[in-house]
């Protein structure tokens, strides 16, 4: 007997190393270093400066911000309620909406700089991918199709890899869908994960509207027998009446079997148990809402922009239709592409709530760009059931999970080996904010306002502490103010341009070296050009300023 330990001890080991390294893990980890190529090439392709660019794909000008309210926090230990970056809407009512990843932002800047800061977007980049796989192996149940389809929208999902708050939002919308299949599955504990998910989710990012619209979805779609059933006797009891001669609509429904005949859409009706168990978690959910620093003003705050802030939603490049954006315009309609083909010829079958979210998700995203990442988490276990039939669901046997280890110890070396240096970092930084421009403010004290390029505001504010500037990413404050249509004027030189500039007492202007506003500046009697650079440059309100160029 005692001979038999070792041995069960032995067969427990090798059973769970088979799983720790097994082939739906190992896949896991080729998609983390997936991500980590597609920043790494992104990195190293941003253009260079004179080409005007006025943000990079790893940090962008919101970037900045997420930092500087992070860290304000940190400092004084209170979550703030005014602004105190600009000039222009100083004292204005201000809430650190993103707080929780704006703090997450602010620690890994302390500890490593530019590097941790790459590092911790690699890190959620590399989640959101590895979440949306194993969401769609839930739904085919098979690994190889599962991988392939979450590859084929890492060119989508790319667009998106930026170190902002948004990142973790969709993150958190990814373990919502997660936790919804598991219940279908049969587990009905997943679902007391979703109100602290909520509750996490409100302090991250506005997103979590996304998770609501979700979760009634899934609700609504375990209706659809009954709401169907009521529709159909609806239109029998008009019929008969003789108001309406036309044959049912639903005709087709076969209420029996919950199916749509031809359609292949599968209705599964909840029990009244799961009814009562989603309508809790529901309401808990919503309850976690107003667990924040600024009560249920916070939660408040994203239906207001959303309703409030026109300007924002009209200039602002990500909140554009996606037919602005031709790359991504082309791989979005490959995937409607490639569903319109598969419902022809295949049949293949979905359920309800795969039909409703992809509809909502495919509006969405060519409405506004920015709910692209949306779509993709929608479409990829979709299109992994679609690859399900064509590819062999069981594990290559060539590839034991030592064989496995090894891999994955190969890939993760190669990972740390070549993470770019601070001083790349740094490069690439310089390459889309006015690093040079700001050296010579440092050393040239200005006095009076300064306009800038809204891109560049916290920027600006971050390697200049003690500077107001005119405005920054927060559109929606300047826009309240009026500043920001003020800005948007300035920028396009209108007839508005003159007076707009003696309105604010500008006695300099830091803007890109070949905007309009540059042009009108370098041709103004009034305005001279103090430095440039090939990507910025200043002007000052002087007689006889001396031009310094690097």
């Amino acid at each position: 007997m005692l001979k038999g330990v070792p041995f069960r001890f032995s067969n427990w080991h090798c059973t769970g190393m088979k799983k720790v390294f097994s082939f739906p893990t190992f896949l896991g980890v080729l998609l983390v270093a997936g991500v980590f190529a597609t920043i790494s090439l992104g990195l190293k392709s941003v253009p260079a400066a004179s080409s005007g660019a006025s943000h990079v794909s790893i940090f962008e000008g919101d970037t900045w911000y997420h930092i500087l309210a992070g860290e304000e926090i940190l400092q004084t230990r209170r979550w703030p309620t005014t602004d105190s970056y600009s000039f222009t809407a100083q004292g204005g009512h201000s809430m650190a909406f993103e707080w929780l990843p704006q703090v997450a932002f602010a620690i890994a800047d302390r500890l490593g700089g530019v590097r941790a800061l790459a590092a911790l977007l690699i890190v959620l980049a590399a989640a959101l991918m590895v979440l949306i796989f194993a969401y769609a192996l839930m739904r085919s149940g098979n690994a190889s199709a599962a991988f392939i389809a979450t590859v084929a929208m890492l060119p989508l999902a790319s667009a998106f890899f930026t170190l902002r708050p948004q990142l973790v939002g969709y993150i958190f919308l990814v373990i919502l869908l997660i936790c919804l299949e598991r219940f279908r599955q049969g587990h009905a504990g997943a679902l007391w994960v979703l109100p602290p998910l909520f509750l996490a989710w409100v302090n991250t990012h506005g997103s979590f509207v996304l998770g609501l619209m979700v979760l009634a979805v899934f609700y609504v779609a375990g209706l659809s027998r009954e709401l169907l059933r009521t529709f159909a006797s609806a239109q029998e009891t008009t019929v008969d009446k003789g108001t309406a001669s036309a044959v049912p609509l639903l005709r087709h429904v076969n209420l029996a079997t919950s199916t749509f005949s031809g359609a292949s859409v599968v209705v599964t009706p909840w029990t009244p148990e799961q009814r009562k168990r989603l309508l809790t978690t529901v309401l808990l959910s919503v309850a976690a809402l107003a667990i924040t620093p600024y009560g249920t003003a916070l939660a408040g705050f994203t239906f207001h922009v959303i309703l409030n802030a026109p300007l924002g939603m009209t200039h602002i490049v990500e909140y554009r239709p996606l037919s602005a954006f031709s790359p991504l315009l082309g791989g979005f309609l490959l995937c409607l592409a490639v569903m319109l083909v598969a419902l022809l010829t295949s049949s293949p079958v979905f359920r309800v709530d795969d039909v409703l979210l992809f509809v909502i998700a495919a509006g969405g995203a060519f409405i506004h760009m920015r709910l692209l990442l949306l779509f993709v988490i929608v479409f990829a276990p979709m299109l992994a059931i679609l690859l399900d039939r064509w590819l062999p669901a069981g594990s290559p046997s060539a590839a034991p999970w030592l064989v496995n280890a090894g891999l994955m110890l190969l890939i993760s070396a190669g990972m740390v080996t070549l993470f770019p240096s601070g001083e790349f970092l740094e490069g690439v930084i310089a390459r889309g904010f006015p690093r040079g421009a700001v050296s010579y403010l440092r050393q040239h004290k200005i006095e009076g306002a300064m306009l800038n390029n809204d891109l560049w505001g916290a920027y600006l504010v971050r390697s200049l502490p003690s500077h107001r500037v005119f405005i920054d990413g927060r559109s929606q404050l300047f826009e309240e103010r009026g500043v920001f249509s003020d800005y948007l004027k300035l920028m396009a030189v209108d007839r508005h341009t003159p007076a707009l500039l003696r309105k604010y007492d500008l006695k300099a202007c830091l803007i890109e070296r070949n905007a309009p506003l540059a042009t009108f500046l370098y041709n103004h009697p009034d305005w001279a050009c103090a430095y440039e650079d090939d990507f910025s440059a200043i002007f000052v309100r002087s007689d006889e300023p001396q031009k310094i160029s690097p």
